[in-house]
């Protein structure tokens, strides 16, 4: 997650085009391990797919975000896969040195976010625990 923040603050500085919404809907996974259903945990995702045309090249990517979010609450991704239906013109930021890296949504999100803040803060107070622990 965090090598790729970097990439994902500089694609709000991307150039953009306009695409076209191929597919679009909520994928279902199963996570854990095990066979049995008790061992494992049904996750969903936004699974959003779009083309666009660059230096009339045509390209088709599925990336929304920078990071994608596999929770286990289908309708936050119904409502993601809802805001881009089928045909839907939008706006596509991509990678000037490489077209066909692309996103619908730059920069970094609200999870990653906060993820990096729940690291931080668990960095912060396992080092300020040791640091008094020995001191």
């Amino acid at each position: 997650m965090f090598v790729s923040i970097p990439k994902a603050i500089t694609s709000r500085k991307f150039p953009t085009v306009q695409g076209k919404i191929t597919s679009g809907g909520v994928g279902v996974r199963q996570i854990g391990v095990g066979r049995s259903a008790e061992a494992r945990v049904q996750t969903f995702t936004a699974e959003i797919t779009y083309k666009y045309v660059v230096n009339e090249k045509n390209y088709t990517s599925n990336k929304r975000r920078w990071h994608e979010a596999q929770t286990t609450f289908h309708s936050y991704h119904q409502r993601i896969s809802n805001r881009y239906p089928h045909g839907k013109e939008v706006k596509v930021y991509y990678n000037p040195a490489k077209p066909k890296v692309s996103v619908l949504e730059p920069g970094i999100g609200l999870g990653s976010t906060l993820g990096v803040i729940i690291t931080l803060s668990a960095v912060s107070f396992l080092t300020f625990f040791i640091s008094h622990q020995y001191s």
